[in-house]
């Protein structure tokens, strides 16, 4: 009894975000900054692939003073979509044979509007994350990458210090 008692004590006290997901994932759920310190994106579990959404903006209001949108977005008909929130992240499903890497994902990079393809993601020693992908273009057979690839780097952060910011 005692141990259903404490094993229930610890679950009650387990991040709701690591709750089910895969022990690979541990080091990557959470807030990331991105390279140039403009973006936030929480990265969480969706099903069984890591996503992640918008959840801070340096400039959350543009020069009007309203809700900054997906301007940049080369399909006109998404260029109304509120940036916070939007998700950025997708699909990144765990490697088989290498622990921590997450591979098969897309970026979307909200300063140029382009969307990265192939993405693989993994923390480094430094703990920062490191995420490199191809530059996705619609071609006769949707949607392939282009030959060369970018590589960002992400540091994990809380609210509190993006607020004190």
């Amino acid at each position: 009894m005692l141990n259903v008692i404490l094993l229930s004590g610890v679950l009650a006290l387990a991040p709701v975000g690591l709750q089910g997901a895969p022990a690979e994932a541990a080091d990557l759920l959470g807030l990331w900054l991105n390279d140039n310190g403009e973006v936030a994106v929480e990265l969480e579990m969706c099903g069984d692939q890591l996503c992640g959404r918008v959840a801070w903006l340096s400039e959350e209001l543009d020069a009007g003073g309203q809700e900054r949108v997906d301007a940049k977005n080369r399909a006109a008909e998404l260029r109304d979509r509120e940036l916070k929130g939007l998700t950025v992240l997708t699909e990144f499903s765990a490697s088989d044979g290498d622990v921590g890497v997450w591979k098969k994902g897309m970026l979307y990079d909200l300063n140029s509007g382009t969307t990265f393809i192939h993405c693989t993601m993994r923390v480094e020693d430094d703990g920062r994350m490191r995420i490199r992908g191809f530059e996705g273009h619609m071609g006769s057979r949707g949607l392939v990458a282009s030959r060369f690839g970018s590589t960002t780097h992400w540091t994990r952060v809380t609210l509190a210090q993006l607020t004190a910011q």
